[in-house]
């Protein structure tokens, strides 16, 4: 911004320093009547995740100790390499 005129940089201080008439009467509301139901949602989902982990975790252990699990090592490379690709093309947007 260029001031053309002191009576520019007048104007400019005057406003950045002035209170609205009813600033120190304004009171701020919150509602949170909804919070107690969402909190509710939240606690449910996670329990459900926390009991489909538990069982595929079971189901690993089982399949490990068997000796029925056989990993996929080209997949495992794939997503590896997905998940840097994603990461380095973050990267180089953030800077």
């Amino acid at each position: 911004m260029k001031i053309a005129d002191i009576r520019d940089a007048a104007i400019v201080q005057k406003a950045a320093t002035a209170r609205p008439a009813d600033a120190a009467t304004a009171v701020d509301r919150i509602n949170s009547s909804g919070a107690q139901n969402v909190a509710a949602a939240v606690q449910l989902s996670q329990a459900a995740s926390m009991g489909s982990r538990a069982a595929r975790i079971s189901q690993l252990t089982a399949a490990v100790r068997g000796g029925g699990y056989n990993p996929n090592p080209e997949a495992i490379a794939d997503q590896i390499m997905d998940a840097a690709q994603i990461d380095a093309t973050l990267r180089s947007l953030l800077k």
